[in-house]
């Protein structure tokens, strides 16, 4: 398993590969995604009832959806990863030179990662929230 010092995270380098990071493993998540066709996957990683670890490990798909925690990285990319799988094509940003996220062919920048620090409903509408703030399918 890869991992990705946090601690590094006021430093510039660490802030860039983040986004190298991210694009290999979009595009992992992309062939996992392509193989499970026809299969119920979770439109995010807040659907899947995955919580947000900074020291988590980066992890592809297949294994964020096994321990339900990840690494802002592996949310960015299994959401891209989604993205890519459908034919979109995409690419990791960077918001305010720090926070990840991805931007869509059509230039809109979608942040995975904020889904977790709101207490609305997913906007796919399929998942709603539990008491404890965790979706739900």
């Amino acid at each position: 398993m890869i991992r990705f010092p946090t601690e590094l995270v006021g430093e510039e380098l660490a802030r860039e590969a983040s986004v190298f990071f991210t694009e290999a493993l979009a595009k992992l998540n992309a062939r996992q995604f392509r193989r499970a066709v026809g299969e119920d996957l979770p439109c995010c990683a807040r659907c899947a009832g995955c919580s947000l670890d900074e020291g988590a490990a980066l992890q592809d798909a297949r294994r964020l959806l096994e321990t339900r925690a990840g690494h802002p990285v592996s949310v960015v990319a299994y959401s891209m990863g989604k993205e890519l799988a459908a034919g979109r094509a995409c690419r990791p940003v960077l918001i305010d030179g720090q926070r990840l996220a991805y931007q869509v062919e059509d230039g809109e920048v979608l942040d995975p990662v904020s889904k977790f620090n709101t207490e609305e409903s997913c906007c796919c509408g399929q998942h709603d929230d539990d008491d404890d703030g965790r979706a739900r399918g």
